[in-house]
């Protein structure tokens, strides 16, 4: 089954021109099986998430957050349960105190993008996965910096959209065994490894 964990719409992230309409149509027609909302330090109300399920009941919907972490720059988080404390989480190690007590998987977005010294800055820090492949981030070495810096962690890989706009959806996206319906369920799955990162692309 194929997740893209990363994608934001025009309703809540302004960076965004893709509506969330757009973004479920095209993913649909791409061949995924559903997809994770990940807009910029914001949540999407639950009963909104409710109502996507069932304009779009081929898909799989579920909630995340992308947030500013410290030195961790932006990280996207996927709760068993939504939780606005989520959102003022600001240091590494809040960021892991939480989870370790909460649950919740969560990654380093595009973490050598545009440069960013990541590794050298966060090696006293973990976190259960690194985005390694995004539209925002795919070029050879930065992809190969992102798989190093995985690997020597212990974290799992990710590959997902990070969508603004309609073309990077279903180029980048993680595969799963199987697809849980509820978000609990997904959170299990992601925090026990169960998936692989995929983008045809790229050498991963």
């Amino acid at each position: 089954m194929k997740l893209d964990c990363h994608t934001h719409s025009k309703r809540f992230s302004a960076c965004s021109i893709i509506s969330p309409d757009e973004l479920l149509n095209i993913a649909r027609e791409k061949g995924l099986d559903g997809l994770v909302f990940t807009e910029h330090e914001q949540f999407w109300p639950p009963e909104d998430i409710r109502w996507l399920r069932k304009a779009f009941p081929t898909l799989k919907i579920f909630n995340g957050v992308e947030i500013s972490v410290g030195s961790l720059q932006h990280v996207v988080v996927i709760p068993p349960f939504v939780r606005k404390e989520i959102l003022n989480l600001n240091t590494p190690a809040e960021l892991e105190k939480y989870l370790d007590k909460n649950g919740g998987f969560a990654f380093a977005a595009h973490p050598y993008r545009w440069g960013y010294d990541f590794g050298d800055k966060n090696i006293d820090y973990s976190l259960p996965a690194v985005e390694v492949a995004s539209s925002n981030m795919n070029e050879p070495e930065l992809v190969q910096k992102s798989l190093n810096f995985a690997r020597k962690s212990d974290a799992r890989p990710v590959a997902s959209s990070d969508a603004h706009s309609a073309d990077p959806v279903g180029r980048y996206y993680i595969e799963t065994v199987k697809l849980p319906h509820k978000q609990k369920r997904l959170v299990e799955c992601l925090c026990a490894g169960e998936f692989t990162a995929v983008a045809p692309e790229l050498d991963l």
